[in-house]
This record gives C-alpha cells, sequence and structure tokens, in this order.
C-alpha cells in the first residue's frame, strides 16, 4: 500500500499476494479488498517550492545585472588556492635541491693531502648535515586537499548545500502538518519516510563537489599553473577527490544529525540501526562521487560533465528502477536501487521482494468495457549483493578516472 499509492486509488480491489517464488503471477484471489485511499492537498507544498525557487531565480539575475558575477569569487579563491600551492611547491623544491647539493660539497672540502694532518692538531669530523627529501606525494595530496577546501569555503557552493539541506529539512517537518497528516508514531517508519529524500543530497552534492572538479583544470587552464612543476595529476587529482568527499560527507551528516533529533524530539527515541542506516549512505555517496570524477573526466566541458552527473543520478536511473517494478526485472545494478539499503535496513524483518496484482476501478472497467486486471512487484535491494555493486563502481570509476587524468594534455 505505502509504496504504489497510484496502483490503489480511487477503490482499487487487491486480488492476490503471492511470493516471488511462485511461478505464476495470477492465482486464484485468497480474499477481496477494498482499500480507499484519501487524497492530500499538496498545494501549499508546491506553493512553497515555487517560491523558493523564483526567490533563488531572481537574486541570482539580480547579481548578473548589476554586474557581479555569480562564480567570480569561486575563480578567486581557486586562483589565490593555486598560486598559494605553486609558491609552496616551488619553495620546498629549491630547498630540496639547495641542501642536496650541500654534502658533495663538503666531502671535496675535506679531501686535504695526508701530509698536511699533523698529530697537534684534533681534527674534529663535522657531521654531514641530513638531506632534506622532496616533498612527499602524500605531503602534497594533503597541500592539494586543504586549498580545495578552502576554494569550497570561500565559494557559494557549500553554503548553497547547506541551505538546500536545511531548507529540505525544514519542509519535511513543516509540510505535513500544514496538509493535515500527522506524523507517524513508530519512529521506524517515520526516519524511514524522511531519508527517502537522502537520495536527492546525495546527487546534489556529487554534482555541486565532483561534476566539474576535473574538466574545470583543463577548461579553465588552471592546470598550467600546476602540472609543469613537480606535481603529478595523480596527486592533483586524489587530493581534489578528497576535499570533495570530506564535504559531501558533511552534508550528509548534517541531514542525518537534523532527522535523527527531529524524529527524537517528536517520536522520543532514535531507531535501531541509524548507525548503519548512515554508514551504507556514505558508501553510496562515494560510489556516487567517484562515477561523477569518471564523467570530469572524460568529458571536455564543465556544463556537460554537471549535466550528465545531475540527469543519470536524479533521472535516468530512477526511472529504470521504476520499470522494474512493472517489467518485473530487479534493477540490482543500479546505485540509486542500491541505496534503498540505508532506508529498508530500519525495517525487522528485512523486507524480501513481493508481488502485487491490482484490478481496475469498477468505474473504469466499465468504460474500457471489461475488467482489467495488472500485477506490479515490488523489489527490495539485497545488503550484500548491493554493497559489492557500489564497490564495483567505486573501484572500476577510481581507476578509469586516474588513468584518464594521466593520459589528458592540456
Amino acid at each position: 500500500m505505502y509504496y504504489f499509492p497510484a496502483a490503489f486509488v480511487n477503490g482499487a480491489t487487491i486480488y492476490t499476494v503471492v511470493e516471488p517464488g511462485d511461478a505464476s503471477f495470477i492465482s486464484t484471489p485468497s480474499g477481496v479488498t477494498a482499500v480507499s485511499v484519501n487524497s492530500v492537498n499538496l498545494l501549499p507544498f508546491f506553493l512553497v517550492i515555487a517560491a523558493i525557487a523564483g526567490a533563488t531565480l531572481g537574486s541570482l539575475y539580480t547579481r548578473r545585472m548589476r554586474g557581479k558575477a555569480v562564480f567570480g569569487p569561486l575563480r578567486r579563491g581557486r586562483a589565490k588556492a593555486l598560486a598559494e600551492l605553486l609558491r609552496v611547491t616551488i619553495k620546498e623544491t629549491i630547498t630540496a635541491a639547495a641542501e642536496a647539493s650541500l654534502p658533495e660539497k663538503r666531502a671535496l672540502d675535506q679531501k686535504q693531502p695526508a701530509e698536511e694532518i699533523t698529530p697537534a692538531v684534533d681534527v674534529v669530523a663535522e657531521k654531514p648535515p641530513q638531506e632534506t627529501a622532496a616533498p612527499s606525494d602524500v605531503r602534497q595530496i594533503g597541500t592539494v586537499t586543504k586549498y580545495e577546501l578552502i576554494k569550497y569555503l570561500r565559494g557559494r557552493r557549500l553554503l548553497a548545500i547547506i541551505l538546500l539541506t536545511v531548507i529540505t529539512s525544514a519542509l519535511i517537518l513543516v509540510v505535513p502538518p500544514a496538509a493535515g497528516a500527522p506524523f507517524d508514531k513508530d519512529p521506524t517508519d517515520f526516519i524511514t519516510t524522511v531519508l527517502h529524500f537522502v537520495v536527492a543530497l546525495l546527487v546534489l552534492s556529487t554534482t555541486f563537489f565532483g561534476a566539474d572538479a576535473i574538466v574545470s583544470e583543463f577548461e579553465s587552464k588552471t592546470g598550467y599553473f600546476l602540472f609543469p612543476y613537480l606535481i603529478r595529476k595523480t596527486t592533483i587529482f586524489l587530493g581534489t577527490f578528497v576535499a570533495s568527499a570530506l564535504v559531501s560527507v558533511g552534508a550528509i551528516s548534517l541531514y542525518y544529525v537534523i532527522q535523527v533529533l527531529s524524529v527524537r524530539v517528536i517520536d522520543g527515541s532514535i531507531p535501531v540501526n541509524t548507525g548503519l542506516s548512515f554508514a551504507y549512505s556514505l558508501v553510496s555517496l562515494l560510489a556516487i562521487l567517484v562515477v561523477a570524477y569518471l564523467f570530469s573526466a572524460v568529458m571536455r566541458s564543465s556544463v556537460y560533465s554537471i549535466m550528465l552527473t545531475f540527469f543519470t543520478f536524479f533521472l535516468i536511473l530512477p526511472i529504470v528502477d521504476a520499470l522494474g517494478t512493472i517489467a518485473k526485472f530487479k534493477p540490482w545494478f543500479s546505485i540509486t536501487f542500491a541505496n534503498g539499503i540505508s532506508q529498508y535496513i530500519f525495517q525487522n524483518p528485512y523486507p524480501t521482494d513481493k508481488v502485487l496484482s491490482a484490478t481496475a476501478p469498477l468505474e473504469l472497467s466499465a468504460a474500457v468495457g471489461g475488467t482489467q486486471a495488472s500485477s506490479i512487484v515490488q523489489y527490495y535491494p539485497d545488503v550484500r549483493l548491493n554493497l559489492v555493486v557500489m564497490a564495483a563502481y567505486f573501484v572500476v570509476a577510481f581507476v578509469f578516472s586516474i588513468l584518464l587524468v594521466q593520459r589528458r594534455e592540456m
């Protein structure tokens, strides 16, 4: 009933519910139950969304018309971060090269003829200075991560994702009471409902912080400041990825904290497996983020990379997941389908696949000239299988992204 509201509206009749082990989808009816679902007026919800979208677009348009580029501070922040990184790297490289030549010079100066050394003179052997190694890859990755985080703090994307997280959480808590729908008294049902929106937040975070992370270095030619020096492309890739992952994890953590506190205040307890749900969401986040980096390494334009990332995870894969319920195939290969683990893990026992058969209302059946029966399937992601699927996405996309970045030229 909860997962297929459209199939049971206006007095639809349920014929049977069978387990997937049954070979046939149509069996003898064991009972007929008439279910009526009252429609909820969602007009206030859409009005709130329209108002927020209008205010945002109006603000952006006003800034543009005033001659203040929306992404100007982001470019300045990136230029400052790159300049500082370049200065630190050049300084460390020159210091290491200068100090590395000192032992050879001291060794030549200390080579004296044997007759010039007299027993009356105490010769104190000077300890050769320790060589200063060139900056390690780990240190350079930390430096890149540091200045990428500074770039995010100076830009507007981090502020945007924080505002979206807070606004989404506020709408979840305000709209249901305004529409006359009380909150679930069961904490498990309540948090399962609110976590349905975590997928949208995952997609937005990866789009903001991963979709153009690589392609922007080539498109804006900022790589010219770094690639000629002793900084590997792999180092830049890893430092940027770590920074993107940290910011995205922070956004997801903020959403979970708000929702868990809301459930605690409204229902008085925190559901079991909340920590597991958060861990599964982080696994899904990393899988989606590394695929976004792969798109960024392949595409030649930031706009195309952002659009491909957003529509793949926000539109294409969810459509494939929905078609699976109608065409009766389990989309186990989909990352968005696998992310359902973070929501269904609260249910005890963990749900299994079900086949639901339904008929159209009597009025509609009379209009079309007969009874119209149909069946739909509710699939649930298998925990072990889909964790393996997300790990496979991460490893494959990560390896291909590094290979593409190494072979790509300015």
